[in-house]
Protein backbone atom coordinates (compact mmCIF):
# COMPACT_ATOMS: atom_id res chain seq x y z
CA UNK A 1 0.00 0.00 0.00
CA UNK A 2 2.94 2.42 0.51
CA UNK A 3 4.29 1.59 -2.70
CA UNK A 4 0.61 2.43 -4.21
CA UNK A 5 1.07 5.73 -2.94
CA UNK A 6 4.46 6.91 -3.20
CA UNK A 7 3.82 5.87 -6.96
CA UNK A 8 0.77 8.41 -6.87
CA UNK A 9 2.68 10.97 -4.83
CA UNK A 10 5.37 10.80 -7.74
CA UNK A 11 3.00 11.14 -10.76
CA UNK A 12 1.28 13.81 -9.38
CA UNK A 13 3.31 15.62 -7.47
CA UNK A 14 2.10 15.99 -4.29
CA UNK A 15 2.16 13.84 -1.51
CA UNK A 16 0.19 15.79 1.29
CA UNK A 17 -1.76 13.64 3.37
CA UNK A 18 -5.51 14.71 4.65
CA UNK A 19 -6.08 15.61 7.86
CA UNK A 20 -6.99 13.11 11.08
CA UNK A 21 -10.42 11.99 11.18
CA UNK A 22 -12.74 14.13 13.68
CA UNK A 23 -12.79 12.53 17.22
CA UNK A 24 -15.82 11.65 18.65
CA UNK A 25 -17.44 14.08 20.75
CA UNK A 26 -20.48 11.96 22.19
CA UNK A 27 -20.47 11.06 25.57
CA UNK A 28 -20.23 7.69 26.58
CA UNK A 29 -23.54 5.91 26.95
CA UNK A 30 -24.60 2.67 28.65
CA UNK A 31 -26.27 1.85 25.78
CA UNK A 32 -23.33 1.17 23.99
CA UNK A 33 -23.12 -1.91 26.02
CA UNK A 34 -26.29 -3.36 24.84
CA UNK A 35 -26.39 -5.72 21.71
CA UNK A 36 -30.13 -5.43 21.06
CA UNK A 37 -30.48 -4.49 17.36
CA UNK A 38 -33.03 -5.10 15.33
CA UNK A 39 -36.29 -7.36 15.66
CA UNK A 40 -37.76 -9.75 13.05
CA UNK A 41 -41.68 -9.74 14.12
CA UNK A 42 -42.13 -12.73 11.53
CA UNK A 43 -39.86 -15.20 13.01
CA UNK A 44 -39.75 -13.59 16.78
CA UNK A 45 -36.01 -13.63 16.50
CA UNK A 46 -33.73 -10.40 17.41
CA UNK A 47 -30.66 -9.65 15.82
CA UNK A 48 -28.00 -8.01 18.12
CA UNK A 49 -24.87 -6.92 17.78
CA UNK A 50 -22.93 -10.42 16.99
CA UNK A 51 -25.54 -12.94 17.83
CA UNK A 52 -29.35 -13.93 17.31
CA UNK A 53 -31.59 -15.69 19.08
CA UNK A 54 -35.15 -14.92 21.16
CA UNK A 55 -36.37 -13.65 24.38
CA UNK A 56 -39.68 -15.73 26.14
CA UNK A 57 -41.30 -14.46 29.76
CA UNK A 58 -42.85 -17.08 31.92
CA UNK A 59 -44.49 -17.30 34.96
CA UNK A 60 -42.29 -18.32 37.95
CA UNK A 61 -41.97 -21.93 38.99
CA UNK A 62 -43.46 -22.13 42.22
CA UNK A 63 -42.34 -25.81 43.85
CA UNK A 64 -41.76 -28.47 40.86
CA UNK A 65 -41.45 -32.85 40.77
CA UNK A 66 -38.67 -34.97 40.44
CA UNK A 67 -40.59 -35.46 36.71
CA UNK A 68 -40.30 -31.57 36.27
CA UNK A 69 -36.46 -31.70 36.51
CA UNK A 70 -36.45 -34.74 34.51
CA UNK A 71 -38.05 -32.96 31.60
CA UNK A 72 -36.26 -29.63 32.06
CA UNK A 73 -32.82 -31.62 32.20
CA UNK A 74 -33.70 -33.71 29.03
CA UNK A 75 -34.74 -30.26 27.50
CA UNK A 76 -31.18 -28.75 28.15
CA UNK A 77 -29.00 -31.46 27.22
CA UNK A 78 -30.68 -32.53 23.98
CA UNK A 79 -32.78 -29.66 22.60
CA UNK A 80 -30.58 -26.49 22.83
CA UNK A 81 -28.18 -26.42 19.53
CA UNK A 82 -24.65 -25.75 19.84
CA UNK A 83 -22.82 -23.24 19.98
CA UNK A 84 -25.29 -21.40 22.13
CA UNK A 85 -25.87 -19.91 25.68
CA UNK A 86 -29.21 -19.89 27.60
CA UNK A 87 -30.06 -17.18 30.45
CA UNK A 88 -32.24 -17.28 33.04
CA UNK A 89 -33.24 -14.21 34.49
CA UNK A 90 -35.11 -13.47 37.15
CA UNK A 91 -36.28 -9.83 38.51
CA UNK A 92 -38.62 -8.79 41.12
CA UNK A 93 -39.89 -5.58 39.73
CA UNK A 94 -41.04 -2.94 42.06
CA UNK A 95 -43.60 -1.62 39.73
CA UNK A 96 -46.91 -3.62 40.27
CA UNK A 97 -49.31 -0.86 39.19
CA UNK A 98 -50.53 -3.31 35.97
CA UNK A 99 -51.13 -6.37 38.08
CA UNK A 100 -53.08 -4.23 40.52
CA UNK A 101 -54.70 -2.60 37.69
CA UNK A 102 -55.96 -5.74 36.46
CA UNK A 103 -58.10 -6.10 39.39
CA UNK A 104 -58.93 -2.88 40.35
CA UNK A 105 -60.67 -2.14 37.06
CA UNK A 106 -63.79 -4.46 36.89
CA UNK A 107 -64.11 -3.14 40.44
CA UNK A 108 -64.43 0.24 39.30
CA UNK A 109 -66.64 -0.89 36.75
CA UNK A 110 -69.12 -2.02 39.32
CA UNK A 111 -69.07 1.40 41.19
CA UNK A 112 -70.60 2.04 44.66
CA UNK A 113 -69.31 0.20 47.83
CA UNK A 114 -67.07 -2.32 45.82
CA UNK A 115 -65.31 0.61 43.39
CA UNK A 116 -64.33 2.70 46.49
CA UNK A 117 -63.43 -0.67 48.54
CA UNK A 118 -61.14 -1.67 45.71
CA UNK A 119 -59.46 1.99 45.70
CA UNK A 120 -58.85 1.65 49.68
CA UNK A 121 -57.09 -1.82 48.91
CA UNK A 122 -55.12 -0.37 45.97
CA UNK A 123 -53.75 2.39 47.68
CA UNK A 124 -52.90 0.39 50.54
CA UNK A 125 -51.03 -2.19 48.44
CA UNK A 126 -49.25 0.56 46.77
CA UNK A 127 -47.92 1.57 49.85
CA UNK A 128 -46.02 -1.59 50.37
CA UNK A 129 -43.80 -1.23 47.44
CA UNK A 130 -41.11 0.63 48.88
CA UNK A 131 -42.82 0.70 52.85
CA UNK A 132 -43.30 -2.92 54.54
CA UNK A 133 -46.54 -3.84 55.11
CA UNK A 134 -45.51 -5.18 58.37
CA UNK A 135 -43.36 -3.43 61.39
CA UNK A 136 -41.67 -6.44 62.43
CA UNK A 137 -40.62 -8.10 59.05
CA UNK A 138 -39.57 -6.76 55.38
CA UNK A 139 -42.80 -7.83 53.52
CA UNK A 140 -42.79 -5.43 50.56
CA UNK A 141 -44.94 -6.68 47.29
CA UNK A 142 -43.32 -6.97 43.94
CA UNK A 143 -44.33 -8.43 40.77
CA UNK A 144 -41.77 -11.43 40.37
CA UNK A 145 -40.94 -12.04 36.85
CA UNK A 146 -39.04 -14.48 34.90
CA UNK A 147 -37.06 -13.86 31.62
CA UNK A 148 -35.88 -17.06 29.25
CA UNK A 149 -33.01 -15.93 26.41
CA UNK A 150 -31.02 -18.17 23.95
CA UNK A 151 -28.31 -16.81 21.85
CA UNK A 152 -26.08 -17.88 19.30
CA UNK A 153 -23.48 -16.21 17.54
CA UNK A 154 -24.50 -14.52 14.45
CA UNK A 155 -21.52 -17.03 12.28
CA UNK A 156 -22.49 -20.23 13.90
CA UNK A 157 -23.89 -23.06 11.91
CA UNK A 158 -27.12 -22.30 13.73
CA UNK A 159 -30.02 -21.50 11.28
CA UNK A 160 -33.21 -19.60 11.82
CA UNK A 161 -35.45 -22.27 11.39
CA UNK A 162 -33.46 -23.90 14.55
CA UNK A 163 -33.70 -20.74 16.34
CA UNK A 164 -37.71 -20.66 16.02
CA UNK A 165 -38.32 -24.44 16.82
CA UNK A 166 -36.13 -24.58 20.09
CA UNK A 167 -38.04 -21.02 20.94
CA UNK A 168 -41.57 -22.91 19.95
CA UNK A 169 -40.13 -26.28 21.89
CA UNK A 170 -39.21 -24.58 25.20
CA UNK A 171 -42.51 -22.86 25.18
CA UNK A 172 -44.16 -26.17 24.61
CA UNK A 173 -42.06 -28.23 27.45
CA UNK A 174 -42.81 -25.13 29.91
CA UNK A 175 -46.69 -25.28 29.14
CA UNK A 176 -46.77 -28.99 29.47
CA UNK A 177 -45.41 -28.39 33.41
CA UNK A 178 -47.90 -25.73 33.74
CA UNK A 179 -45.72 -22.90 33.21
CA UNK A 180 -47.03 -19.95 30.70
CA UNK A 181 -44.63 -19.00 28.68
CA UNK A 182 -44.59 -16.00 25.67
CA UNK A 183 -42.77 -14.59 23.39
CA UNK A 184 -41.57 -11.10 24.48
CA UNK A 185 -41.65 -8.32 21.53
CA UNK A 186 -38.95 -5.21 21.47
CA UNK A 187 -41.59 -3.17 23.41
CA UNK A 188 -42.12 -5.48 26.07
CA UNK A 189 -37.95 -5.90 25.83
CA UNK A 190 -37.65 -1.92 26.25
CA UNK A 191 -39.83 -1.72 29.05
CA UNK A 192 -38.28 -4.80 30.90
CA UNK A 193 -34.82 -2.89 30.88
CA UNK A 194 -36.15 0.13 31.34
CA UNK A 195 -37.62 -1.62 34.40
CA UNK A 196 -33.77 -2.43 35.84
CA UNK A 197 -31.93 0.53 34.57
CA UNK A 198 -33.78 3.20 35.05
CA UNK A 199 -35.69 2.53 38.71
CA UNK A 200 -38.00 4.22 40.14
CA UNK A 201 -40.31 5.04 43.63
CA UNK A 202 -43.28 6.13 41.74
CA UNK A 203 -45.90 3.63 41.49
CA UNK A 204 -47.10 4.03 38.09
CA UNK A 205 -45.29 2.92 35.20
CA UNK A 206 -43.46 4.67 31.76
CA UNK A 207 -45.61 4.84 28.42
CA UNK A 208 -43.12 2.72 26.18
CA UNK A 209 -42.90 3.58 22.37
CA UNK A 210 -40.89 1.66 19.78
CA UNK A 211 -39.44 2.85 17.02
CA UNK A 212 -38.47 -0.14 14.26
CA UNK A 213 -36.26 1.79 12.34
CA UNK A 214 -33.74 2.81 15.19
CA UNK A 215 -31.91 0.61 17.17
CA UNK A 216 -33.94 -1.63 20.16
CA UNK A 217 -30.39 -0.42 22.39
CA UNK A 218 -30.81 2.86 21.76
CA UNK A 219 -34.38 3.02 22.65
CA UNK A 220 -34.14 0.51 26.00
CA UNK A 221 -32.26 3.28 28.18
CA UNK A 222 -33.97 6.92 29.57
CA UNK A 223 -31.12 9.52 27.89
CA UNK A 224 -31.53 11.26 31.26
CA UNK A 225 -30.02 8.58 33.43
CA UNK A 226 -26.87 9.82 35.41
CA UNK A 227 -24.68 6.72 36.18
CA UNK A 228 -21.71 7.18 38.61
CA UNK A 229 -18.84 4.00 39.11
CA UNK A 230 -17.91 3.44 42.55
CA UNK A 231 -15.11 0.90 43.90
CA UNK A 232 -17.94 -1.19 45.42
CA UNK A 233 -21.22 0.01 43.63
CA UNK A 234 -22.97 1.59 40.78
CA UNK A 235 -25.26 4.97 41.61
CA UNK A 236 -28.12 4.96 39.22
CA UNK A 237 -29.66 8.88 39.25
CA UNK A 238 -32.67 9.99 37.57
CA UNK A 239 -35.55 12.54 37.64
CA UNK A 240 -38.47 12.09 35.81
CA UNK A 241 -41.79 14.38 35.70
CA UNK A 242 -44.40 12.14 37.38
CA UNK A 243 -47.65 12.48 39.13
CA UNK A 244 -47.82 13.98 42.36
CA UNK A 245 -51.28 12.02 43.28
CA UNK A 246 -53.11 15.27 43.74
CA UNK A 247 -56.12 16.80 41.24
CA UNK A 248 -56.01 20.17 39.99
CA UNK A 249 -59.79 21.06 37.85
CA UNK A 250 -59.97 17.36 37.72
CA UNK A 251 -56.79 16.64 35.71
CA UNK A 252 -53.47 15.00 37.61
CA UNK A 253 -51.11 17.35 38.75
CA UNK A 254 -47.59 16.83 36.99
CA UNK A 255 -43.95 17.74 38.88
CA UNK A 256 -40.73 16.71 39.35
CA UNK A 257 -40.83 14.99 42.56
CA UNK A 258 -38.68 11.81 41.98
CA UNK A 259 -35.25 12.78 41.80
CA UNK A 260 -34.48 8.75 42.85
CA UNK A 261 -30.86 7.89 43.46
CA UNK A 262 -30.62 3.94 43.46
CA UNK A 263 -27.57 1.89 44.97
CA UNK A 264 -26.77 -1.32 42.39
CA UNK A 265 -24.60 -3.50 44.10
CA UNK A 266 -23.67 -7.24 42.78
CA UNK A 267 -23.00 -10.34 44.40
CA UNK A 268 -21.37 -13.59 43.19
CA UNK A 269 -22.73 -17.16 44.26
CA UNK A 270 -19.70 -18.57 46.59
CA UNK A 271 -21.01 -22.42 46.85
CA UNK A 272 -23.39 -23.91 43.49
CA UNK A 273 -25.33 -26.69 45.07
CA UNK A 274 -24.54 -30.02 43.95
CA UNK A 275 -27.97 -31.17 42.84
CA UNK A 276 -30.68 -28.85 42.04
CA UNK A 277 -33.79 -28.74 44.10
CA UNK A 278 -37.11 -27.63 42.28
CA UNK A 279 -39.44 -28.40 45.09
CA UNK A 280 -37.11 -25.41 47.06
CA UNK A 281 -38.02 -22.83 44.15
CA UNK A 282 -40.57 -21.12 46.60
CA UNK A 283 -37.52 -19.65 48.19
CA UNK A 284 -35.91 -17.35 45.82
CA UNK A 285 -39.58 -15.51 45.95
CA UNK A 286 -39.73 -15.16 49.51
CA UNK A 287 -40.10 -17.13 52.62
CA UNK A 288 -43.24 -16.61 55.11
CA UNK A 289 -40.49 -17.57 58.10
CA UNK A 290 -36.84 -16.77 56.68
CA UNK A 291 -36.13 -13.01 56.83
CA UNK A 292 -32.90 -13.20 54.84
CA UNK A 293 -35.35 -14.79 52.06
CA UNK A 294 -37.65 -11.61 52.01
CA UNK A 295 -35.54 -8.83 50.01
CA UNK A 296 -36.84 -5.15 50.31
CA UNK A 297 -34.96 -4.30 47.65
CA UNK A 298 -35.74 -4.99 43.79
CA UNK A 299 -33.29 -8.29 43.18
CA UNK A 300 -32.43 -10.01 39.36
CA UNK A 301 -30.84 -13.06 39.84
CA UNK A 302 -28.81 -14.47 36.61
CA UNK A 303 -27.96 -17.77 35.65
CA UNK A 304 -26.31 -18.45 32.01
CA UNK A 305 -25.55 -22.03 30.50
CA UNK A 306 -23.10 -22.03 27.67
CA UNK A 307 -23.29 -24.85 25.08
CA UNK A 308 -19.88 -25.31 23.14
CA UNK A 309 -19.68 -26.26 20.16
CA UNK A 310 -19.05 -29.92 20.71
CA UNK A 311 -16.90 -30.40 17.43
CA UNK A 312 -14.62 -27.41 18.01
CA UNK A 313 -14.26 -28.44 21.66
CA UNK A 314 -13.36 -32.25 20.77
CA UNK A 315 -11.01 -30.81 18.31
CA UNK A 316 -9.11 -28.35 20.27
CA UNK A 317 -9.11 -31.15 23.36
CA UNK A 318 -7.48 -33.81 21.02
CA UNK A 319 -4.56 -30.95 19.85
CA UNK A 320 -4.31 -30.19 23.85
CA UNK A 321 -3.66 -33.74 24.52
CA UNK A 322 -1.42 -34.80 21.74
CA UNK A 323 0.64 -31.67 22.68
CA UNK A 324 0.78 -32.55 26.60
CA UNK A 325 1.24 -36.48 25.36
CA UNK A 326 4.84 -35.53 23.58
CA UNK A 327 5.68 -32.83 26.23
CA UNK A 328 5.52 -35.59 28.96
CA UNK A 329 7.51 -37.74 26.56
CA UNK A 330 10.34 -35.87 26.50
CA UNK A 331 12.97 -35.15 28.55
CA UNK A 332 11.84 -31.89 29.76
CA UNK A 333 9.70 -33.45 31.45
CA UNK A 334 11.71 -34.05 33.90
CA UNK A 335 11.66 -30.86 34.99
CA UNK A 336 7.70 -30.40 34.31
CA UNK A 337 6.60 -34.06 36.34
CA UNK A 338 2.89 -31.95 36.07
CA UNK A 339 3.12 -32.68 32.57
CA UNK A 340 1.95 -36.51 33.11
CA UNK A 341 -0.86 -35.28 35.34
CA UNK A 342 -2.22 -32.43 32.22
CA UNK A 343 -1.93 -35.27 29.67
CA UNK A 344 -4.02 -37.57 31.45
CA UNK A 345 -6.37 -35.06 32.39
CA UNK A 346 -6.66 -33.78 28.24
CA UNK A 347 -7.10 -37.65 27.43
CA UNK A 348 -10.10 -37.37 29.94
CA UNK A 349 -11.84 -34.87 28.35
CA UNK A 350 -11.26 -36.03 25.09
CA UNK A 351 -12.41 -39.40 25.82
CA UNK A 352 -15.75 -37.50 27.14
CA UNK A 353 -16.37 -35.37 24.23
CA UNK A 354 -16.89 -38.02 21.83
Amino acid sequence: MSIFKGLLATLLGDSAKPENGRPDSAVPRFVHWLPYRSYDPKTQIYYNSASRGFFLEATPMIGATEQSHEMLAQLLSEGIPTPGALQVHGWMSPRISEKLSQWYMPRYSASGIYERMARHRTEYLMGGVWNSLSASAPFCLRNHRLGLSYSTPESSRVSNEEITSVMEGLISALESLGVHARAVDPRGLISWIDDITSPTTAPGDDTITYNPFDPIADQAVRHDLEMKIEPDRILLRTERFRPTGKTVEHAPEIGEIYPDTFDVRSFSVRNLPQRWAPWDMAKLIGDMFADKLRMPCPVSTNLCLDFPDAEASGQRAGRKFMRTTSLADSKSARMLPQLKDQSEEWRFVKDELR
